[in-house]
């Protein structure tokens, strides 16, 4: 899913992993759900407002320096607890 993002592509899904934060449209649990959702995000101006949003959240959120940074302040939290 991070990759898709990274590579500019919306994602829907189900309400599981990081899907919820990350969807294009809010998560569904059925597959008819999610299929009704897919015209509205192909519309060319839908669509290109969100691969520009896939880009910024993976950049945002996902990128080497964020990872590396929420790793350094996990390992912080869990050696102050000891």
């Amino acid at each position: 899913v991070i990759e898709a993002l990274a590579c500019g592509l919306p994602v829907l899904g189900t309400p599981v992993g990081v899907l919820p934060q990350i969807a294009a449209a809010p998560p569904q649990a059925t597959a008819v759900a999610l299929a009704t959702q897919i015209p509205p995000l192909l519309q060319p101006e839908h669509y290109a407002r969100q691969r520009q949003r896939a880009r910024q959240q993976a950049a945002d959120n996902f990128s080497l320096p964020r990872a590396t940074a929420r790793f350094g302040q996990l390992y912080e939290q869990l050696l102050s607890d000891y």
